[in-house]
């Protein structure tokens, strides 16, 4: 992304109550980078997010210089939004000694900037921790997308007159979650949220955020079922490898539940297994166009108070994929025919990698 910058075209000379200041044509100030997450925390600023288990966000998010415009994360009605800025000019050091800039915005923006005073003490550099006003972070979760218009309006102290456009940043996409992430998520990968934060868009609730990554997970993840293997054996889930292939068993699809649901700030949810040699009635298996039937040796579910499976489909003659149902009533109904059925204490998953 290309700098952004406003040239004046002839000489003009300001004259302040301070001193007499002469710019010299072409006048140029430029928002060089952005960090969104610019401390630990987020106490003003945004969540700490990682793209997976071995590649950080580069930092700043928005640094044109380096082609970056990095994504960032809030939680769901989150007032407290700051972000850290650098911009530079062209005068030369002592011509500027500060300055004053707002933004307005265009898309889904989680507030602008007011009007701000920035320092340069850095020669032609100056940084401030601007707070973004006059809007908020939606109240549901979201992927959405902004960009700010830059404009200063005071050089020295001294109103502009119009005022100096300088440019346009973004598009800034950002998630938001329900709540602060959880473990063993609570630094969440944007490999998830690109799944988690679309699926569950537009919820507000954690049954809902459940229920929708739980079905978009069957619907639109991609996978074939293959029974024979996993990359989640309790309580360790290789996500990159599980992610980079194209199939998946039901203790997959299960931690798939748990993990996805975490990231976006939902505490509670977790797996259940069901051991017992069983003989199963006809089902359709995530990726499968066909019904089956079978026997299996135990079958792992997502768990939320109740069943939450996104590995198969039940009920051959009104097909749905099974949220919140009993995991002794409807789904049990639907799903066994006869063998053993005997559901084991809720469980974890608490390694991810």
């Amino acid at each position: 992304m290309r700098r952004i910058g406003y040239m004046v075209a002839t000489l003009m000379i300001f004259a302040f109550s301070e001193r007499a200041q002469g710019f010299l044509p072409p006048l140029d100030i430029d928002v060089v980078w952005i960090y969104f997450d610019y401390e630990d925390g987020y106490a003003n600023d945004a969540l700490r997010i990682v793209k997976n288990a071995s590649t950080e966000i580069a930092k700043p998010e928005w640094y044109p210089a380096y082609s970056r415009n990095n994504r960032f994360a809030y939680i769901k009605g989150q007032t407290n939004r700051k972000i850290k800025v650098r911009f530079w000019h062209n005068q030369g050091e002592g011509a500027i000694n500060n300055m004053h800039v707002r933004t307005t915005g265009s898309g889904y923006y989680p507030g602008t900037i007011a009007e701000s005073i920035v320092y340069f003490t850095s020669g032609s550099f100056g940084e401030a921790i601007l707070t973004m006003t006059n809007g908020q972070v939606s109240n549901y979760v979201q992927l959405w997308g902004f960009y700010y218009y830059w404009y200063v309006t005071k050089l020295n102290g001294q109103p502009l007159d119009p005022q100096y456009y300088i440019g346009m940043t973004g598009g800034h996409d950002y998630y938001i979650l329900l709540a602060a992430p959880q473990a063993p998520m609570s630094v969440p990968w944007t490999d998830v949220l690109d799944y988690a934060c679309v699926w569950a868009r537009n919820q507000s609730t954690e049954s809902s955020a459940v229920t929708k990554i739980t079905q978009n997970a069957y619907t639109s993840l991609g996978k074939t079922y293959n029974g024979y293997d996993t990359h989640a054996p309790v309580p360790y889930f290789n996500l990159t490898k599980f992610l980079a292939e194209s199939w998946a068993d039901c203790r997959d699809m299960s931690a798939v539940v748990q993990v996805f649901t975490r990231a976006i700030g939902v505490g509670t949810t977790q797996v259940r297994r069901i051991n017992g040699q069983f003989v199963f009635k006809p089902i359709l298996p995530i990726g499968y166009t066909q019904w089956i039937t079978g026997t299996w040796n135990f079958h792992q579910v997502g768990w939320y108070s109740n069943v939450y499976d996104a590995c198969v489909k039940l009920n051959q003659s009104n097909p749905r994929i099974p949220v919140n149902e009993n995991i002794n009533g409807e789904y049990k109904n639907d799903l066994y025919n006869y063998g053993y059925w005997t559901p084991q204490t809720p469980t974890t998953y608490t390694t991810v990698y």
